[in-house]
């Protein structure tokens, strides 16, 4: 984030520029880089079952929000939703299920990606943003998240290889999808065997596949979890 946005001390305004992903590995040690960064993204067009379509390009989003604080607008975003006919169909129940059961944050993001099969989040900035701060940033919306520390201390190791400074104008994509083909509402809880992907996109070109599932739903959790620092931003993604 530009140094100059921190004295509005809003995290998640800093944190929404988070989306740019080209995974190189960390500089622990040769051996632990190999085995960790196999475990968390893949380079092979093999890793994701279910091949991704630029489908945000021909159908329109769910929902869209700006986020500007005092006079800077920051980005506009757009929620898309491949399934989205069963994603409208089904809205108010996903809603009223994930309140009513006050699921985990993994929990409610499954069921968003059973939902839609493929959920994708396109920000595009209104800023020049400095890549910086965007580490510890994500580590303060995961904190807040209540997530398990020793986990996103892994990813966030991954992250700080990643990061590089975003132009005005440009756009980032984040897609997540489920690699099961049940994408019923009874599969929003923590035991559920399907397994979770991402993929980050610039420009609408491909950077990286995050294999890792708890990372992929943590990621799109810090817009879409009813728990987001940005309530209403959240509201307005997903038309509730």
């Amino acid at each position: 984030m530009l140094a100059y946005l921190t004295q509005f001390k809003s995290a998640h305004l800093k944190l929404s520029l988070l989306f740019v992903v080209v995974i190189m590995g960390m500089s622990i040690s040769s051996q632990s880089l190999a085995s960790e960064d196999a475990l968390l993204t893949s380079d092979s067009p093999k890793a994701i079952s279910h091949s991704i379509k630029l489908f945000w390009l021909t159908q329109p989003p769910i929902g869209q929000a700006n986020l500007s604080v005092l006079w800077w607008d920051v980005y506009d975003s757009w929620f898309y939703c491949k399934n989205s006919a069963e994603f409208k169909a089904q809205r108010q129940t996903y809603s009223e299920n994930i309140k009513r059961k006050q699921t985990d944050v993994y929990s409610e993001l499954k069921l968003l990606a059973n939902l839609c099969e493929q959920a994708a989040l396109k920000i595009q900035y209104n800023r020049d943003i400095d890549s910086d701060d965007l580490v510890d940033e994500t580590k303060k919306q995961w904190d807040k998240l209540g997530l398990d520390r020793k986990k996103y201390q892994i990813w966030l190791q991954t992250l700080s290889q990643i990061w590089p400074d975003i132009k005005t104008g440009e756009q980032l994509i984040f897609v997540l999808q489920t690699t099961s083909q049940d994408k019923t509402l009874k599969d929003a809880n923590p035991n559920t065997n399907n397994q979770y992907q991402g993929q980050f996109f610039y420009q609408n070109e491909s950077l990286k596949v995050i294999t890792d599932s708890e990372f992929s739903l943590a990621f799109l959790a810090i817009w879409l979890s009813q728990k987001t620092t940005e309530p209403e931003l959240r509201q307005q993604l997903l038309s509730l």
